[in-house]
């Protein structure tokens, strides 16, 4: 099990594992304003998107590191086999000290591809020596793998489509689904606060992510795009993504003021494309593009309001989706599930059941789902009382709310659900973006639940919802194991790595829902009609 976690632990290199010391920093201030700032601008945008640990880019790096220092090659290679040249957080952080001291009137001077990518490293490895030194604090090394894996965690784009799809249009716009008190028409204020329907906005996205998609991992010498040129080959205005885009002087004033915080990559996430001049932009990270699709829509749509009633209305039409996933995937399979939604119990029906209950012989999932995804306290500042919240918002409030409700239905007659003959009982909870699977909160959060479970509860998870979206393809399956065999195996045999990660160990399929496959189509076909009105789709 240690080796099935450190399969997803790497060290990545800095400049003091290779030379000993650290770079001094006015020396690295002058190194940059002396650099072609616009050429790796450019290269930075490709290799931040790629995958990491190219071997291409560590064997020319490698040899370019051999070629100034011919007395040290044997030692470089030595200290650098088992670490990671770089890592999405150090180019990242190049970005800023980029911005922050990149000389703009050098943003039109371009770099030959192997040597820009070679400077782009050389300083990935300087600044990877300055993350946790300016704040004086000691670095808690649970909280920053916390932090380090809530950020690097990757969402499937064509999923993403499907679910923003349903959730935020097709059910947020049905009011029927709802109580008229709690109801908040987010459509409509979306369109008035940024001018455009979330159907154009997704629209957007989704043509700017094809815009950037590099399949064959080629790092380009012209990878920025024209503004005005891509916009005037659709029907859609360009003042659609204005909201996604960050000026150059504003990235750079701001780099300034957030290079001492580590994790502060907030303004790339919310503006991902940063405007070289008034026409001419390229993506910070393809990544961060994509989440606009979804958990970035999220906020958007959030920022309409002051108060807090979207947030509090979102989590209807979030639940209403769990339940509809769930029912889809067990009438495709052929295992006799039986699945039951939430109902109303007790005096005037006064309390309401877990979200789902899924049945299989003496076997029980419960699911409940929580519109809830961690703080910017907990992912920037990696503040610990801030992360002990949302790790009992999160997790341990879900797991204690479907126990409660469970301990009062196993002693009601005459509910929907027999559970006289249930002797295995598994517990899910379901949220927007997951909180980090990890051994030493994996330990708290079993602490703390035990003390209040009085039935016996085999084993209990936190997903976010794109591994829910794979556990329902999994149910759906035709030739598919029992869905309490792969719950079993993943409590017994790696309770402390995601759901996901204990899929790909497991050679599970990860696969979306068919149910998600039809609603991701639907919007991409409604997308092409919006981009260009003359297709006939």
């Amino acid at each position: 099990m240690v080796n099935s976690i450190l399969k997803y632990v790497k060290i990545y290199a800095t400049f003091s594992d290779l030379f000993g010391r650290k770079f001094d920093k006015q020396e690295l201030i002058s190194f940059i304003k002396s650099l072609p700032l616009g050429g790796l601008l450019n290269i930075l945008s490709q290799i931040t998107s790629l995958p990491l640990n190219d071997n291409r880019i560590r064997e020319h790096f490698i040899s370019f590191i051999e070629s100034i220092d011919e007395n040290n090659h044997v030692a470089i290679r030595d200290r650098l086999q088992n670490r990671m040249l770089y890592s999405h957080q150090g180019l990242l952080t190049v970005w800023k000290w980029l911005l922050a001291y990149g000389d703009k009137n050098k943003l039109g001077s371009g770099v030959e591809i192997r040597r820009g990518i070679n400077i782009l490293i050389y300083l990935c490895l300087i600044v990877s020596d300055y993350l946790y030194e300016s704040d004086g604090n000691p670095v808690n090394i649970e909280y920053e793998m916390l932090r380090n894996a809530a950020f690097n965690s990757q969402q499937d784009m064509y999923s993403s489509i499907g679910r923003a799809a349903y959730v935020y249009i097709e059910l947020a716009q049905n009011k029927l689904l709802f109580n008229e008190k709690e109801y908040v028409d987010f459509n409509t204020e979306f369109n008035k606060h940024y001018g455009c329907t979330l159907e154009e906005y997704l629209a957007a996205v989704c043509a700017l992510f094809a815009l950037f998609m590099n399949k064959d991992y080629e790092i380009r010498p012209v990878w920025s795009k024209n503004l005005e040129e891509v916009f005037s080959k659709t029907a859609l205005s360009k003042d659609i993504i204005k909201p996604l885009l960050v000026e150059f002087d504003d990235a750079s004033e701001w780099a300034r003021q957030t290079l001492d915080s580590p994790w502060n990559f907030l303004l790339f996430k919310d503006k991902p494309l940063l405007l070289i001049d008034k026409k001419i932009f390229l993506p910070i990270m393809v990544k961060f593009v994509q989440e606009q699709v979804f958990i970035g829509l999220f906020h958007k749509i959030a920022y309409c309001y002051q108060d807090n009633r979207f947030l509090r209305f979102i989590g209807r039409p979030f639940e209403i989706y769990l339940r509809l996933l769930m029912q889809e995937a067990v009438k495709q399979s052929p295992i006799p599930y039986e699945v039951v939604p939430e109902f109303r119990y007790g005096k005037g029906g006064g309390k309401r059941s877990p979200e789902i209950m899924l049945k299989l012989g003496d076997n029980l999932l419960v699911v409940e789902g929580k519109a809830r995804r961690m703080k910017l306290s907990s992912l920037v500042d990696g503040d610990p009382t801030s992360v002990d919240k949302d790790m009992s918002k999160m997790v341990i409030e879900p797991i204690r709310q479907m126990h409660s409700r469970l301990l009062e239905l196993f002693q009601l007659p005459g509910i929907p659900i027999n559970l006289s003959n249930v002797k295995n009982i598994y517990l899910m909870g379901v949220t927007l973006e997951n909180f980090p699977t990890l051994l030493p909160f994996e330990n708290k959060i079993q602490q703390t639940i035990n003390q209040y479970f009085e039935l016996p509860i085999d084993a209990y998870f936190h997903v976010d919802i794109e591994e829910f979206e794979l556990l329902c393809y999994l149910i759906s399956r035709k030739n598919g194991r029992p869905i309490f065999r792969i719950l079993e195996n993943k409590a017994k045999l790696y309770p402390n790595i995601t759901f996901k990660n204990f899929l790909h160990i497991s050679s599970l399929p990860m696969r979306r829902p068919d149910f998600i496959n039809c609603k991701s189509q639907q919007l991409l076909n409604k997308i092409l009609r919006i981009i260009f009105p003359d297709t006939n789709v």
